[in-house]
């Protein structure tokens, strides 16, 4: 494992002690193979990454630690919300000058994060053949963690399919802006293509519930419209400037300021999900069917 540069370990009887105590009879606990999370979105700038970042730290809370992977290979920052200075990326991986597991950071919030590289175009479609060798390593490297998130690059490339469509739930992370619902639902047609029975979750950033609630429905009027994919409404983060604050510390909004509304939203978010993870008929095959070629 990679050493952690992040800030001091929580106290105990703050947000992670907490929550692990309400949460530690959910079902998936029991699981022998970790389950995947893929949160996508069509665009950027909804905040997708933030997101994937708060659900990894409650997630942790549940499971001791919880792995996350910046899967935007060659434009990552996911180690920017939890405080992290990755030495070495997916590139040195990707150029055979380190493994998997050289490359994991123990963040001090409970997330062990592979960190994708930063501004490298050719990470963003990687061949098959480095595909399939990634679905090969990644269990050595997130070892015995029954949770990997996955924040995946934001459109529609045929690699943020794959790995979207592998993962064994979506979580689609949109704004009540047009071009993201928009964007939002290409991504979503572009999978149900590839995959007719999969279940996408929706969540809408950086809005009010009523706002999110009817952005959501308008979705879902022409995803049942034109596809027959199935929709979840999982509620809404509001905009919040405790977000802002929470990234210039570098540290997740969850655990930063656990009482501000984005927070709470996204601590809600997190128990809808692990909910749903406990009981995906899809888990346990991501790395299978990540390696198909």
């Amino acid at each position: 494992m990679g050493t952690a540069h992040s800030t001091e370990e929580e106290p105990r009887g703050t947000f992670l002690h907490r929550i692990a105590r309400r949460s530690r009879s959910l079902a998936f606990l029991r699981r022998t193979v970790p389950t995947t999370l893929a949160c996508a979105s069509g665009k950027g700038g909804t905040g997708k990454s933030f997101v994937a970042a708060n659900l990894a730290t409650a997630f942790a809370a549940r499971v001791g630690r919880c792995a996350m992977m910046d899967a935007d290979f060659g434009l990552g920052n996911g180690h920017l919300y939890l405080g992290l200075r990755p030495r070495l990326t997916l590139q040195h991986w990707f150029e055979r000058r380190a493994t998997l597991e050289d490359l994991v950071l123990e963040s001090s919030f409970g997330v062990d994060l592979i960190p994708a590289g930063s501004g490298l175009p050719r990470l963003a479609e990687m061949p098959t053949e480095e595909l399939v060798r990634l679905a090969a390593d990644l269990p050595r490297a997130i070892g015995q963690q029954k949770t990997l998130i996955l924040d995946a690059a934001a459109g529609v490339s045929t690699q943020t399919l794959r790995i979207v469509g592998s993962a064994d739930r979506i979580l689609l992370v949109v704004t009540p802006d047009l071009s993201a619902l928009t964007d939002g639902y290409a991504l979503a047609k572009c999978l149900w293509l590839r995959d007719r029975d999969l279940v996408v979750d929706v969540v809408v950033n950086k809005s009010t519930e009523d706002a999110g609630k009817r952005a959501f429905d308008r979705l879902e009027d022409v995803a049942g419209r034109f596809l027959d994919l199935p929709l979840h409404y999982l509620g809404s983060v509001p905009n919040d400037p405790a977000a802002e604050r929470a990234l210039r510390k570098q540290r997740p909004l969850v655990l930063s300021e656990p009482d501000s509304p984005a927070a709470i939203a996204l601590v809600a978010l997190a128990d809808r999900i692990a909910g749903r993870l406990a009981t995906q008929r899809r888990a346990g095959r991501f790395f299978e069917r990540l390696a198909v070629r």
